[in-house]
């Protein structure tokens, strides 16, 4: 079983017309399914239908789901997501992108590992209405030491810790794998250190 990790960016999927995928989505599943492997859809980033957000001229700070109302937008969007895709032989999401890294691009409003786990049930059950074998990860933790609130070690202790309380109708924990970003080292692999 082989994947290609790609942003399914929720920005760029629904418009004042609905939801409606780009062309060159399209492109790339319709690529990745030509070439044996299967699409692993990243669901994140917020959306400016639904709140303001930051623009410097370099980067577009999303902002993150957090009222009941941007939830509600959110589960819509991962539901019509996993819908659309499914055809394409979607069957793994993942679960916003590096959320522990509060006041990034990735989370400018500083969400909370509670915050995260709201994001997460929602993606989670929407995801499952369409699809009950696709699988979803979580916490998809980027790899941080300091100059957040929390290591990477730290967050996804606290998600797993608000997790472990809350389970679905099944009795699962709103996840079927933990995603971790460790990239520690930037070098190609031929002259990474060994």
């Amino acid at each position: 079983y082989y994947i290609q990790r790609q942003d399914f960016r929720w920005d760029r999927y629904e418009d004042k017309r609905g939801f409606i995928i780009p062309e060159y989505y399209k492109t790339f599943m319709n690529s990745v399914n030509k070439n044996g492997l299967s699409p692993y859809f990243i669901l994140a980033y917020g959306h400016s239908m639904y709140y303001e957000h930051e623009d410097d001229g370099m980067t577009i700070k999303y902002k993150t789901p957090i009222t009941q109302w941007q939830l509600d937008a959110w589960g819509d969007y991962c539901y019509n997501a996993a819908y659309d895709t499914k055809a394409y032989g979607a069957q793994t999401f993942e679960v916003w992108n590096e959320y522990n890294m509060d006041g990034s691009t990735f989370n400018p409003d500083r969400g909370t590992p509670q915050n995260y786990v709201n994001l997460l049930k929602t993606a989670y059950t929407n995801v499952k209405k369409v699809n009950s074998n696709a699988k979803v990860y979580a916490i998809s933790a980027a790899y941080v030491t300091s100059g957040y609130t929390y290591t990477a070690y730290e967050w996804i202790e606290e998600v797993l810790k608000l997790l472990k309380n809350e389970k679905d109708k099944t009795g699962k924990t709103y996840m079927d794998a933990i995603s971790f970003h460790i990239y520690t080292n930037y070098n190609i692999p031929e002259t990474a250190r060994k």
